[in-house]
C-alpha cells in the first residue's frame, strides 16, 4: 500500500515539475521573440 501511494506521489510530482520546465520553456520562446521584435 505504502509502495503504491508513494509512486502515486513520485508520477504527480514528475509531471508537475514537466508542465513546470514546458510553461518555463514557453516563455522564454516568447520573451526571446519579443526581444527580436523589439531590436
Amino acid at each position: 500500500m505504502f509502495f503504491t501511494v508513494s509512486r502515486l506521489v513520485f508520477l504527480l510530482i514528475h509531471g508537475y515539475r514537466n508542465k513546470v520546465s514546458r510553461l518555463l520553456y514557453l516563455f522564454f520562446c516568447l520573451f526571446k521573440g519579443l526581444l527580436v521584435l523589439g531590436s
